[in-house]
């Protein structure tokens, strides 16, 4: 590591020994109208092989600025606007390092378009109305690059570990691919498998539903939708990846993907598993180590641990039907999963009681100790075909079905202590339990939507139902040694010990019903609207569980066994008024909702009917400054329904230890909410800034009130007042460019978050305040291809303070360091990623800190198609999840099993051959049929 970063600030000063900053400005308008011309791409090239140097666009007033570092004499000057004939001057820098050249006026392109096709030039970045849009030839990238490897090139892009993307400071939600989804949900199938050589641009707009895109609505701007566009001369033929690793403590992986395109058409399989904790899907790259997994998420890993054996294998149509107003896409998904897993804990509560005497508040201070291990099974089946179609440019229909089947296994071991405050046992509970359950589901989702006119007008409805069912079987044996206190653990309460020895069948079965008819139409056409909705929703459950005692030669126990019936209905009317131009929207709509929560439980003869009315009111603001400066205000007033479980006066005594009932008298909760949000993105600095706001506070709101004796607890619901949480924050992005090949990026953010808490405990009620904030810093450095680096810092200060000044207040100091360097000398490419964090306040017998090293060496082979691998995780043997949780009366440490240290050698090899051309092709006819395509 020494030796590696003496040689990264060798290349560092070399490069940038030669290079001299230059500085071009100017002013871009219209030939005929003089008018300015704004979001015109102003770039520079090297006139040798017209690599780029620096791009810019113009403001609102038609002006740009290029600044940049270089060490080339002359640089190619080029001005393109969509429209206009492209503009280019030769500037020579060797005698004079900045130009103004007052004022460039372009002509339209539609005077000569010869003329265009022959002088203009793709720039690397075009702005069409609400599309940015980037040339892919205009960014170097490593020969062997995938699609991912290009976002991190394009500026404004920001792309983590996970394989999750930014543009411009907002999160990426969609990654299509020509148009359309790629395998389902999880964009890094897209980016990870499609290499560069077949990409001809790359698209970026404002997220929307198909609904939205159909009528015309406007995108609330919270999310990017990125569309990677294939070249059409490489939209036809096969490629994929496939891969292999086998490493030491028997750890294995393997993935493999085959996708099959024919311009509209596409075909894709793909199937992996492993034993190394990726639940999901990928071709275990050393960046991901520290990864959730892809969208297809197996239960399983992240901050709980334990040791996941994954499997998935799946297939994806896409189509075309006839017309592109005819699309038609369906994939099936099969997960499987093995998860084993250990776990510790060690809690500290202060729990508060009356001196039945003085009547003075006291608080008691409880101790537990727990340890559980646990394995699962688990295997689900999806189907999920999909159509849309566009009828007369007037009607689309969107018909989504959704069938999965799912079989899951688990068995648990688990042991409690609870002491006092002078760590005398109170109570030991031991417990075993196992059960299989077998699951089927059903969803179905039609939606019609009527367009009408030209200004913005629609009908649609929407109709939603969907069926499950659930059986299962388990078994449950308990035993709970009770202590009478102050004996030192030598009298055994006999009324509060049990043995518990039990067989569990379970039918659970669910019908749901929703629809919604929505009409929007325009008072001032494409300005001013008004919208009117209703919507209808039911929700019908069935809920038996017959609980069988072995010590009683397996009779039914009536106590614990239940056999509910429940019933949601409810009806939602709602009134909206919309204004929207260039710059203002403002949303305002307001919904009146009138629900009734029934529930007859047979056995017991335990029923409620609960009958409740809320108003509900949205409001939402956006103002857009400019393309990538905008503000955005939103208040919502919601209501929150209590739930059957919350409501049934059902006692459920599952858990000896922890008795439950519901309270039928509970109100709904009442949620005021406002959120404030800023952000801006400098095209030409490449500079971002953000800052954020949330306030929510909360009336009747629901919360757990207990009953804690010597260890054992008694819990109901009730309404409280004075819950309310705040957070804000803020952060700045810019990238420094050193000269052609050398750049910065460094990232600054600050957060700050406070909650306030209400706790009801023995008849008690405190609040708990918890405030913590944390700036983090990321800075990031590129030598072309060559070296990157990034390095990371985020130190968390988290306060609790609670009410009464018996309890303690609870002061946890976390430190997260992460460093990620990567070094390619042609065929070889080297890689560390490290993480450092440290918990300082965890008590004794948790380990308090750790340095997570992952390295690895990759060579590539046979034309760069094959890749041979050596990763080492874990190299220092040190990862652990240890943490610390506060709660309402105290906190709890814990611990669980994680994957540790392994080596593992691995090959993969990737195939492509878009582009090539089928037998008989022929383009002399200006293109030809082949197997009822056209090319």
């Amino acid at each position: 590591m020494k030796y590696a970063l003496l040689f990264f600030l060798t290349i560092l000063g070399a490069t940038t020994l030669f290079a001299q900053e230059f500085k071009i400005s100017g002013r871009v308008v219209d030939t005929g109208t003089k008018e300015p011309l704004e979001a015109a791409t102003v770039f520079a090239e090297a006139v040798k092989d017209s690599s780029l140097v620096v791009y810019s666009i113009t403001d609102a007033k038609g002006r740009f600025e290029l600044e940049g570092k270089t060490a080339l004499k002359k640089i190619n000057l080029i001005v393109s606007f969509v429209g206009f004939k492209s503009y280019t001057q030769v500037i020579d820098l060797s005698s004079q390092r900045e130009y103004d050249l007052k004022e460039i006026a372009l002509s339209s392109a539609t005077e000569n378009l010869n003329e265009v096709l022959v002088v203009g030039r793709t720039p690397p970045i075009r702005f069409k109305q609400d599309t940015t849009e980037f040339n892919v030839a205009s960014f170097d990238t490593k020969k062997d690059a995938n699609v991912e490897d290009l976002l991190k090139k394009l500026p404004g892009f920001e792309v983590d570990a996970n394989g999750a993307v930014t543009v411009n400071g907002i999160p990426v939600d969609k990654v299509l691919v020509n148009g359309k989804p790629f395998f389902g949900n999880d964009p890094t199938i897209a980016t990870r498998n499609l290499t560069k050589d077949i990409v001809e641009k790359i698209q970026v707009v404002d997220s929307r539903t198909r609904t939205q895109a159909f009528t015309g609505e406007q995108s609330d701007g919270e999310n990017k939708t990125v569309n990677i566009k294939i070249a059409k001369d490489k939209n036809r033929g096969t490629f994929g990846r496939v891969a292999a690793g086998a490493g030491t403590d028997e750890r294995f992986e393997y993935a493999g993907i085959a996708n099959y395109f024919d311009n509209d058409l596409r075909l894709s399989v793909l199937g992996g598993g492993n034993n190394i904790n990726r639940a999901g899907f990928n071709f275990g790259e050393v960046s991901s180590t520290f990864g959730r997994g892809a969208a297809w998420s197996i239960t399983g890993g992240g901050n709980d641990g334990g040791i996941i054996n994954s499997r998935v294998g799946g297939a994806n149509y896409a189509d075309d039907w006839g017309k592109s107003t005819n699309q038609a896409t369906a994939n099936y998904i099969y997960q499987a999963s093995n998860t084993t897993q250990d776990r510790r804990s060690s809690a500290k509560s202060d729990i508060p009681e009356r001196n039945p005497d003085t009547d003075e508040l006291v608080y008691r201070t409880q101790f537990s100790e727990s340890m559980s291990n646990s394995y699962s099974t688990n295997d689900r089946h999806r189907f999920n075909p999909e159509y849309e179609t566009v009828i007369d440019s007037a009607y689309y229909i969107e018909i989504r079905p959704d069938f999965s089947y799912n079989e899951s296994f688990n068995t648990s071991n688990s042991e409690e202590d609870t002491f006092d405050e002078n760590r005398e046992i109170l109570n030991e509970s031991e417990g075993f339990s196992s059960r299989t359950s077998f699951s089927r589901d059903f969803n179905n989702r039609l939606s019609v939507t009527r367009r009408y006119g030209s200004g913005g007008g629609y009908i649609r409805l929407d109709l939603n139902n969907s069926y499950s069912k659930d059986e299962s079987n388990s078994s449950n044996q308990n035993e709970v040694i009770a202590y009478v206190p102050g004996t030192q653990g030598q009298v055994i309460d006999e009324e509060n010990s049990l043995i518990r020895d039990q067989i569990i069948e379970g039918n659970q079965q669910n019908n749901n019903l929703y629809t919604r008819l929505r009409w929007k139409a325009p008072i001032v056409k494409d300005l001013f609207f008004f919208s009117a909705e209703y919507s209808y929703n039911q929700d019908l459950r069935e809920d038996e569980n017959f609980v069988f005692d072995q010590n009683r030669d397996g009779a039914l126990d009536t106590e614990q066994s239940a056999d509910f019936s429940n019933e949601n209905v409810a009806h939602r009317p709602e009134l909206g008024l919309e204004y929207r131009d260039k710059k203002l929207n403002i949303e305002v709509e307001g919904a009146f909702i009138f629900r009734e929560l029934a529930s007859n439980e047979t056995i017991t003869d335990v029923a409620f009917d609960n009958y409740f009315e809320a108003l509900e009111i949205e409001v939402d603001l956006r103002y857009q400054f400019t393309k990538n400066t905008r503000l955005r205000f939103g208040y919502d007033l919601e209501n929150d329904i209590p739930n059957i479980n919350q409501l049934s006066p059902y006692v459920d005594i599952s858990n000896p230890t922890f008795i439950r009932t519901g309270n039928p008298d509970l109100d709904p909760t009442t949620q005021n909410r406002f959120n404030l949000n800023f952000n801006t993105y400098d095209v030409n600095k490449e500079a971002n800034f953000y800052v954020y706001s949330n306030y929510s506070a909360s009336n009747n709101e629901i919360i757990s009130n207990t009953i804690n004796e010597n260890g054992f607890r008694r819990s109901t619901f009730a309404n409280v007042d004075g819950n309310y949480t705040f957070s804000s924050g803020s952060g700045y992005g810019k990238n420094f460019k050193l000269d052609s090949l050398n750049s910065v990026r460094l990232n600054l953010a600050m957060n700050y978050n406070l909650r306030q808490r209400q706790n009801l405990v023995n008849g008690t009620q405190f609040s708990a305040l918890n405030e913590s904030y944390g700036p983090r810093v990321d800075f990031n450095y590129t030598y072309s291809e060559m070296v990157s680096a990034r390095i990371g810092y985020n130190p968390n200060f988290e306060y609790n303070k609670f009410e009464n000044e018996n309890q303690n207040d609870v002061y946890i100091l976390r430190h997260e360091a992460s460093a990620d360097l990567r070094f390619t000398f042609g065929n070889l490419e080297f890689e560390n990623v490290l993480n450092y964090n440290y918990n300082s306040n965890i008590q004794e017998g948790f380990q308090k800190g750790s340095l997570f090293w992952n390295s690895s060496i990759q060579y590539s082979i046979l034309k760069d198609n094959g890749l041979i691998t050596l990763r080492g995780y874990d190299v220092l043997k040190q990862n652990n999840n240890a943490r610390r949780i506060v709660q309402g009366q105290g906190y709890v440490d814990v611990q669980s099993l994680i994957l540790q240290r392994y080596f593992m050698l691995g090959f993969s090899y990737k195939f492509n051959t878009l582009g090539d051309k089928p037998p008989g092709y022929d383009r002399g006819d200006g293109g030809r049929r082949y197997r009822g395509r056209r090319y």
